[in-house]
């Protein structure tokens, strides 16, 4: 159908796609240029799995490009890190000066954090700086349609983009009967999150089992931006098996984050206590193998570098192995983030109630062992367990942490009881997605841009390879820029 054709029920100049960091940053950066501005959000609320964060807006905790570049360890691509980091820091700095409700990092460092309470709990201080994006948009003119689900990226008989189709919806963002709303626009931002929760393509790019894994944060990541923008003719960037997050229970544990009719029904606090509730301190020393009894990570990498790992093993699940002191170490600590309550002990006794029963218990590692040796979706083959054990103990009396797989961390396993947690990835974040340039450009299967089409991470990947260097950071910074250079093309 061509242009002339259309009726249109909203005509603008940028339509953005999603309401978290990286779609009202853009949407705000394009109002703020003199663009007429449409925010299309899913959810019944604004903000996305950021709303339910720690808050912070960090850019992997460096204060320098130089110590940019070693947290990350020069995996990321050297054009997209300049970039990022040089346009983060005017990033940050523009935020304060719309006015957005922020405060300095608590280490003193460049980051920044949301909200303006030092010490309030994370939901009302990322509920109040989501608040603060609402009115400088409202007041930029922009236009905010929540419970409206983008379904096609609109192009004219020449190809070039016209506009957006969305359906609004009453019950479930799923029921395609609900209005059809048209938004004429000659841009379109994409700030839809990533595809943890789109089982089909976590098994295509992250790992053959990786529909196993669990996702962490919003049911709405299911890759549909992504999946709009590969319609008109998009390609994919690198990094597609990369993710964030940290340990989630194995199958057949229930998945309260993924039930989206339960998701809506809550409130914004009960969204982060059960984020919270579900991001966990891992107990020191610990062992983790796969279903095969071996190991397969240095278990002290950093958690989200173990979850990466896991999503790749049979069954996309491990075994991790602790005692009871390794237990008692963490099970008085809380989490990092202010005002999030719970300790360790507390929220494995919570887990318990929303997963159902996931921890094994015995009194000698032996009758741990043959636990986890019977039938089951976990069933783990006990000789190469044993011997697995074996050898870790005698690193540790040893004091060699060479095994087949560096063991850096050298305790064994003497205080009983013992337990065994089968666990797989708990994703918030995947680092592939469409192919942006520095621009926050969509590009074509030729790596060129098209017209008018903007993405932000998670929709948007490779920025980040295999070193995680700032979810919400980088949606902000890319989402600026996408939404600067969309009104400059509009002007």
């Amino acid at each position: 159908m061509g242009t002339t054709e259309r009726t249109w029920t909203h005509e603008v100049d940028v339509v953005v796609v999603g309401s978290g960091n990286g779609g009202m940053s853009a949407a705000i950066a394009a109002a703020r240029a003199g663009a007429r501005t449409m925010v299309v959000e899913i959810d019944k609320v604004t903000g996305g799995s950021s709303a339910m964060s720690g808050g912070g807006i960090r850019i992997g905790g460096a204060n320098s490009y130089d110590e940019y570049l070693a947290v990350t360890h020069g995996m990321h691509d050297p054009a997209f890190s300049r970039v990022y980091f040089e346009s983060y820091l005017r990033y940050i700095d523009w935020l304060r000066t719309i006015g957005a409700a922020i405060r300095p990092s608590p280490d003193g460092g460049i980051d920044i954090w949301m909200g303006t309470d030092r010490d309030g709990a994370s939901e009302p201080q990322c509920r109040a700086y989501f608040d603060s994006l609402e009115r400088i948009f409202a007041d930029a003119g922009g236009l905010l349609l929540l419970r409206a689900r983008a379904r096609r990226i609109l192009t004219g008989d020449d190809g070039a983009i016209v506009g957006l189709r969305a359906k609004r919806w009453t019950s479930s963002p799923f029921d395609d009967t609900g209005e059809t709303v048209t938004i004429k626009a000659r841009n379109v931002i994409l700030a839809a999150g990533g595809f943890q929760n789109n089982k089909e393509l976590c098994a295509r790019y992250i790992g053959p089992e990786a529909d196993l894994i669990s996702a962490v944060g919003s049911p709405f990541h299911r890759g549909e931006g992504m999946i709009l923008a590969q319609e008109i003719g998009a390609s994919l960037s690198g990094s597609m098996s990369g993710i964030y997050g940290s340990h989630m229970s194995a199958f057949p544990a229930k998945r309260p984050m993924e039930d989206v009719r339960q998701w809506l029904e809550f409130g914004e606090a009960d969204r982060t206590r059960l984020f919270n509730l579900l991001w966990f301190n891992t107990p020191p020393g610990f062992i983790a193998v796969n279903l095969n009894g071996k190991r397969f990570i240095d278990e002290v990498e950093i958690r989200y570098r173990v979850s990466q790992a896991v999503a790749r093993q049979p069954r996309a699940t491990g075994i991790m192995l602790f005692d009871q002191a390794m237990y008692d170490e963490v099970a008085d600590l809380r989490m990092l983030s202010p005002g999030t309550g719970a300790t360790e002990a507390e929220k494995f006794e919570a887990r318990t109630a929303l997963e159902g029963p996931t921890l094994l218990k015995a009194d000698t590692i032996e009758e741990l062992a043959d636990k986890l040796a019977e039938p089951g979706p976990n069933s783990t083959y006990r000789p190469n367990l044993m011997r697995t054990i074996a050898e870790c103990h005698r690193a540790a009396d040893a004091r060699n942490p060479d095994l087949d797989i560096r063991r850096s961390e050298l305790r064994k396993l003497e205080k009983g009881p013992f337990y065994a947690w089968p666990f797989t990835a708990g994703v918030v974040y995947t680092m592939g997605g469409l192919a942006i340039n520095t621009s926050a450009q969509v590009l074509d299967q030729q790596k060129l841009p098209i017209p008018g089409l903007y993405a932000s991470p998670p929709c948007a990947g490779g920025v980040f390879r295999d070193y995680y260097g700032g979810s919400i950071a980088s949606a902000g910074t890319f989402g600026w820029i996408a939404g600067q250079h969309a009104a400059a093309r509009s002007a």
